[in-house]
């Protein structure tokens, strides 16, 4: 295949990536260029003509380390690294929200009728609601 074509299909993948939208396909490619390592392996890749690769290993870059943010001021996107600690709007410089993880406390359970606290060791249901509720099945 002729370089060129090459490049015309990577460019239309990448535009796909980036839902064709401009602001969102320059912020990705900003990330990418960051990385010099991962701007190693794609050229290598790509001299190799091995396009699947190439479209791999993004793919995988902008799975693991990348975020699309919508601004709740201004409603831009934003692409931001996951680890970044506050990452900020391109165009109003307002904080962004970032999705939160719901992590599992091991010490602390609720009961399943009421919302109370019960052990951590129960079955999920209070003394209370174990009284009032008629359970059907034997604990």
């Amino acid at each position: 295949m002729n370089e060129n074509v090459l490049k015309n299909d990577m460019r239309q993948w990448f535009k796909q990536i980036a839902n064709n939208n401009l602001n969102v396909e320059e912020q990705m490619r900003q990330h990418i260029l960051e990385n010099k390592a991962l701007v190693r392996n794609i050229n290598k890749l790509f001299k190799q003509r091995n396009i699947t690769g190439v479209k791999r290993i993004i793919s995988n870059h902008i799975q693991l380390k990348l975020l699309n943010i919508t601004c709740e001021q201004c409603q831009q996107i934003n692409v931001v690294k996951k680890e970044d600690a506050q990452p900020k709007c391109i165009k109003c410089k307002h904080i962004l929200t970032l999705p939160s993880k719901q992590i599992k406390s091991s010490t602390r359970r609720k009961c399943m009728y009421c919302n109370n606290d019960v052990a951590p060791f129960a079955k999920t249901v209070c003394v209370e609601c174990y009284n009032q509720v008629e359970v059907e099945y034997d604990w």
